[in-house]
């Protein structure tokens, strides 16, 4: 018996491995929204992906925003898939059985649902849904067709990053336990005005925000619990440091503290789990990143600080 249940796993383990080694999660897209010509905002989800595409003799990998609308829109269009570089706008192949959907996270279940359709090629469809298109740096625009209809004539995908202004910072990444030492580059993008200051932390392959709304502060849209603030005088300025702590719904091991500023964004990370810190824009604020480092500016503590038998702090 014990036999016959071990090969019956070791069968299903197979099937598992041969239907999901193409599986791959998408990310939802924090540079763009999907509105009507009033602003209105359209009921859907925009997720991105960035696919391996043959272009000429050469391997090119093509950014590219997936759109998932909701249900009551009855979309039999659904999803589509907009590439901004070529200026395309397509219906998955297999629409939305080529994804799985876990709340908001969403996976690609094949290669397949790389391929598309483009939605205004009238040699493939007798009254094509989409027969105008217009690419902008600030945004997308096309006709709305199907279940859109009801939000007006024109759907527009709008950038939210074009407001943005942009600077590359580095980030210095060490640990008082071990020797790790590594240097990051991240394209930091910031928007403030009077409501709210955003701040957009993109590395390639993953991106992070900080938002400041309402007295409240967001990381990656989840709500921080301040533990402390401090004034810091610097380069004549005089600096509100915020110690936040960041804890992790679904993974302990990404619990942080956070030392942030309105006008600055991040400053310094300390993951609670591998003991990594984070000194963001090195070359800016060096000075602070020592003194919170170590301790000099008696910070309160929050729940399971971490403590280090000795703090050799590195300098550059």
């Amino acid at each position: 018996m014990k036999k016959i249940i071990l090969v019956t796993l070791i069968i299903i383990a197979i099937l598992c491995y041969f239907y999901f080694k193409d599986v791959k999660a998408l990310e939802i897209e924090k540079k763009y929204n999907i509105v009507n010509e009033a602003n209105e905002k359209i009921p859907a989800t925009l997720y991105y992906r960035n696919i391996d595409v043959k272009v000429g003799d050469k391997i090119e990998n093509v950014y590219e925003i997936v759109i998932f609308f909701d249900k009551e829109l009855k979309m039999k269009f659904n999803p589509i898939v907009v590439v901004p570089k070529y200026k395309l706008i397509g219906l998955i192949e297999d629409g939305e059985r080529g994804f799985v959907k876990f709340g908001n996270k969403v996976f690609q279940l094949s290669d397949d649902s790389n391929k598309f359709t483009l939605l205004n090629n009238s040699a493939f469809f007798d009254d094509p849904p989409i027969k105008k298109i217009n690419f902008e740096e600030k945004s997308i625009t096309f006709n709305s067709f199907e279940g859109l209809k009801k939000y007006g004539k024109t759907i527009v995908i709008k950038n939210m990053i074009s407001n943005f202004s942009a600077n590359r910072i580095k980030i210095r990444v060490f640990n008082f336990g071990t020797d790790r030492e590594e240097f990051l580059n991240s394209k930091k993008l910031k928007k403030r005005d009077n409501e709210k200051s955003t701040y957009i932390y993109d590395f390639g392959h993953h991106k992070d925000t900080l938002l400041f709304l309402n007295g409240n502060c967001y990381f990656n849209s989840q709500i921080l619990k301040k533990i402390d603030s401090k004034q810091i005088r610097y380069k004549e300025k005089t600096l509100i440091v915020s110690k936040y702590m960041f804890k992790g719904i679904r993974d302990f091991r990404s619990d942080k503290y956070l030392y942030l500023n309105n006008e600055v964004g991040l400053l310094f990370a300390e993951n609670q789990f591998t003991g990594d810190m984070y000194e963001f824009d090195t070359d800016q604020y060096h000075i602070i990143h020592k003194s919170i480092a170590l301790n000099k500016l008696n910070f309160k503590e929050g729940p399971f600080e971490l403590k280090y038998a000795k703090k050799e702090y590195r300098e550059f």
